[in-house]
């Protein structure tokens, strides 16, 4: 027979005072045994004989944050808030041990206003994130780093949490957790990807993680730390893409939070969707998850996440073989893919500076009529920053992704540059894109909009970028932070003036014209 659960008899979460936390189990003759650093306990763990005293841990030596995490790690500046990870179950010779439990509390005069923003806590053994053999968040002994290892043999058992500002704990279930990111995994924070029902996990992660978006049910969950953007200013991913949301584009979802590991303060992270069968589904009414074709790539080197890259290549054989300016053409492309989709998608590439350089992934619903879509994600590298040119705002993307020059530090090519530049020799398509480009720019990605977009996030995450700077030393200071800050508000000031004379000299168009319009009615 299986024994049950441990009660725990104090609500996981945040507490202002230090309190006794007293373990049950209602099976006779039943031994409860516990851990405190992550691990699962065992039968030869310590044996619960009395409540367990949970105080605020912030004065203890920091011990996970003081392991090096790879090239550019520093110690943290001073100690990081900690919380206690109580992991439980009951055991008996003659049954078997009943399912583990797990909780993190947190102890401190504020309570849950100890934080501005959803926590999260992550609850593991040690060894699976640090130990030099199997440990996925260190360099270790595999080559290219531990880190940088991918595949079903490289994923953990984890336990999340997600605890809401109202103090409330929404997720606590087992699940996977693996490095996620193909470059990002060499700076000291490492973005982590959590397989719901992967490992011991029950089922998908079920709650309404994004406020923004109708959906509460998530096979998959990303803890991203803005990917090279960590040292700059850990929003230039949600930057570019909520900018565009209101576009109808394939893009993740969004909200920052703080992450803690086995209890020690891991500094800010974005929660954030993965892209994988279930998202389409879940954004797009009447596809079939288990019927979807999602690549990554260019032609030849298309990788197939599901499906294959046969229609893909399909239309690309057509464009090479069939004139684009004919309306015969362009309606059979248009049958083949969302012809605004990929217009709108190319627009805000160009005006972030944002190049999908091995970030170029598509998709479409795998029926008669599915037609692909472009996706807009990874977007670290862009609006400045990092890889960026001297005066980023003023650089001509719109020639860069129309001719193989290489320009995008040697990586545009004939492959990159080939389906917006055969469609934009279609009168139809130019018109539109030029027109469609002017109206954004006067809407969407006009300065005041953009400003206001960048203050809103600056707004919601300052309040806590301090700690995060004292535990990763990246930004190295606030100050170095606002001037990073400043950069994105420097180019939204400057690129669309910028953006608007690549298109006249590109179109071949006449100077700006001024409109102004009036009501009648006050």
């Amino acid at each position: 027979a299986w024994l049950g659960s441990v009660r725990l008899g104090t609500e996981p979460g945040f507490h202002a005072a230090p309190f006794p936390l007293t373990l049950e189990t209602t099976d006779p003759g039943a031994v409860i045994r516990y851990t405190l650093d992550g691990s699962e306990p065992t039968a030869s763990s310590r044996e619960y004989s009395g409540a367990l005293m949970i105080t605020n841990r912030g004065s203890t030596a920091n011990v996970l944050s003081a392991i090096s995490t790879g090239p550019g790690w520093q110690p943290p500046s001073g100690l990081v808030f900690k919380g206690t990870v109580v992991r439980a179950r009951a055991f008996r010779e003659d049954a078997l041990a009943g399912p583990g439990v797990s909780a993190t509390y947190f102890v401190h005069p504020a309570g849950r206003g100890r934080y501005t923003l959803p926590v999260v806590s992550l609850t593991t053994d040690p060894r699976h994130f640090f130990d030099p053999a199997v440990g996925i968040y260190v360099p270790g002994l595999a080559p290219g780093g531990n880190y940088a290892q991918v595949g079903d043999t490289w994923e953990r058992p984890v336990h999340v949490e997600l605890f809401e500002t109202n103090g409330l704990r929404v997720l606590a279930q087992d699940a996977g957790v693996r490095i996620h990111g193909n470059t990002s995994f060499g700076f000291p924070i490492k973005a982590l990807r959590l397989h719901a029902r992967n490992q011991r996990g029950t089922g998908p992660f079920r709650y309404r993680v994004f406020p923004g978006l109708d959906i509460d049910s998530f096979e998959r969950l990303l803890l991203r730390p803005s990917g090279h953007d960590q040292q700059l200013t850990m929003m230039r991913d949600g930057l570019m893409q909520g900018l565009v949301r209101e576009l109808g584009l394939d893009l993740q979802g969004y909200r920052p939070a703080v992450l803690f590991v086995n209890g020690e303060y891991w500094g800010l992270h974005n929660l954030q969707e993965a892209f994988e069968k279930q998202y389409f589904a879940s954004h797009h009414p009447g596809v079939d998850a288990e019927a979807v074709e999602y690549l990554e790539g260019y032609p030849p080197g298309m990788f197939a996440y599901e499906g294959d890259a046969t229609a893909y290549q399909q239309l690309l054989d057509g464009l090479v073989r069939e004139d684009i300016r004919r309306p015969e053409t362009y309606a059979w492309a248009g049958e083949r893919m969302e012809l605004a989709n990929y217009r709108d998608y190319k627009i805000a590439e160009i005006f972030h500076y944002r190049w999908d350089i091995g970030n170029h992934r598509v998709w479409r619903p795998r029926t008669s009529d599915g037609r692909f879509r472009w996706i807009l994600f990874d977007c670290d590298v862009g609006f400045g920053g990092f890889w960026s040119e001297p005066q980023p705002w003023s650089f001509d993307m719109l020639r860069a992704v129309l001719e193989p020059t290489g320009t995008l530090h040697g990586h545009n090519n004939e492959a990159t540059v080939f389906l917006l530049r055969t469609l934009l020799r279609n009168e139809t398509f130019r018109e539109d894109f030029i027109r469609r480009f002017s109206d954004l720019l006067n809407s969407t990605l006009e300065t005041g909009r953009v400003r206001r977009f960048i203050g809103a996030m600056v707004a919601e995450i300052a309040p806590e970028m301090q700690e995060h700077l004292r535990r990763w030393r990246a930004p190295s200071t606030m100050a170095e932070w606002d001037r990073q800050v400043q950069l994105l508000r420097t180019f939204a000031d400057l690129r669309p003036r910028y953006v608007r004379d690549h298109l006249r000299a590109r179109f071949s168009l006449g100077a700006d014209a001024r409109l102004t319009l009036a009501v009648s009615h006050a």
